[in-house]
């Protein structure tokens, strides 16, 4: 059995030459209409997730401040209910009521 040798023709070096340089442009376009696309899609989640917390900040904040304006409207009525000192305080103070025959005296700044 004879064995032969074949060579391939070789490409000539002119058109490989071509052919690379051809392949970087093309890589240097791709990664150029890419990149915007990428900071285009995963930039607007992220303005859209920044102003949801902001919005979440503020309602969590506005919870705080009606649980503490709720807690003390509570805490009001009981006194109204139990304490008779607390209701005769409320009376004459705030709804200028006074007993028959009594004299209230007001001092002003």
């Amino acid at each position: 059995m004879d064995f032969r040798e074949l060579q391939a023709a070789a490409p000539p070096e002119r058109t490989n030459r071509w052919l690379t340089m051809f392949l970087r442009a093309g890589q240097f376009v791709l990664l150029l209409l890419v990149v915007p696309l990428v900071l285009v899609v995963f930039r607007n989640p992220l303005d859209e997730q920044t102003v949801m917390r902001n919005k979440l900040e503020q309602l969590q904040q506005q919870q705080k401040d009606l649980t503490l304006q709720r807690d003390l409207l509570v805490s009001r009525m009981e006194w109204i209910r139990t304490n008779t000192d607390y209701l005769e305080v409320e009376a004459r103070d705030r709804l200028n009521m006074h007993q028959a025959g009594e004299y209230v005296l007001r001092f002003q700044d």
